[in-house]
């Protein structure tokens, strides 16, 4: 589904000027950040650069905001493969409390011209392109606020402290390694599966409700397949999580299907001759209770195969 990505951290960002705009008139003084990372969405990626940051904005034409303050933040995006929006609206800023600030809220987008800004034109990115402009909100500053670059449906791509810290890919949720394997023979082929790690998420990775999980969590998992005789058919929905109930559910149950992020990462069905492979990651709509198990199950719902979570 829609946002686990994969990030190349960096320091530094080039002090180009958009591909796509003209010159940026001077903003108001900020502090360097200059910190990068690279996100992928269903469409293509880009490194996007937390250039600076204006812990009190003011507006060239005078806004005044009704918090009393304008926090703003420049921004640097750069496709590298297929196209990206760098919409403004796609930005928004997290506060200490779990608060998500839009970047229209209050008076912030009248408090930044279009030169300082980056305009709708601006903003459909393909290879090759960039955009660079300012974002504020109407809002104090507080060092413990995060800047969230999202996606579409709400997902959060990447993640900045306003502070000046290293940015870190989504929720930066750590994973719990597995890594045992188990072989399954159905009808007359086989293949050897391997459970690779577990994650938990109680949503927040999403800002868009209508994906958060029903149960209050999703349990994410990352498997490898690995044909070993005949041609081994790999279907995801017949990977459950059993709860210790014996209940079984899979990926469609719930809102199972809006915990991976992107689509290129959920597991894929598909014909596994001897050696040849398939990864992926598969999300239940479910909480990971004690005793908890990963089971593979034929078409007459019978175990070839399971892992103890």
């Amino acid at each position: 589904m829609t946002v686990a990505l994969t990030a190349a951290i960096t320091a530094g960002c080039s002090s180009a000027q958009s591909d796509t705009a003209g010159e940026k008139p001077a903003e108001s003084s900020g502090r360097d950040v200059n910190k990068s990372v690279t996100v992928k969405t269903d469409d293509g990626s880009a490194k996007v650069s937390l250039v600076s940051v204006s812990e009190s904005f003011k507006a060239d034409n005078g806004t005044k905001a009704k918090t009393g303050n304008f926090v703003a933040v420049k921004l640097r995006f750069e496709c590298e493969d297929g196209k990206y929006s760098a919409s403004p609206s796609y930005i928004k800023l997290k506060q200490p409390d779990g608060t998500v600030l839009e970047s229209d809220a209050g008076n912030a987008d009248r408090a930044v011209s279009l030169k300082q800004g980056i305009t709708s034109d601006e903003s459909q990115l393909v290879k090759g392109t960039s955009a660079e402009g300012i974002v504020a909100f109407d809002a104090p500053y507080d060092p413990g606020a995060k800047l969230l670059v999202t996606g579409v449906m709400g997902h959060i791509l990447a993640q900045w402290p306003l502070s000046g810290g290293e940015p870190i890919l989504g929720e930066g949720l750590p994973k719990r390694e597995i890594n045992k394997t188990a072989t399954i023979k159905d009808l007359d082929s086989s293949a050897v599966a391997t459970l690779v790690s577990v994650t938990e998420t109680n949503g927040g990775g999403s800002l868009d409700k209508t994906a958060a999980p029903e149960s209050g969590n999703f349990v994410i998992i990352d498997m490898k397949f690995e044909g070993k005789t005949g041609t081994y058919r790999l279907i995801p929905r017949n990977v459950h999580l059993k709860k210790p109930d014996g209940t079984t559910i899979d990926s469609g149950d719930g809102n199972g299907s809006w915990g991976v992020d992107l689509d290129a990462e959920e597991l894929q069905s598909t014909d596994l001759s001897p050696g040849k492979t398939a990864t992926g990651k598969v999300s239940f709509d479910s909480k990971l209770e004690p005793g908890t198990k990963i089971v593979v199950l034929d078409y007459k719902d019978k175990a070839l195969a399971e892992w103890s979570l």
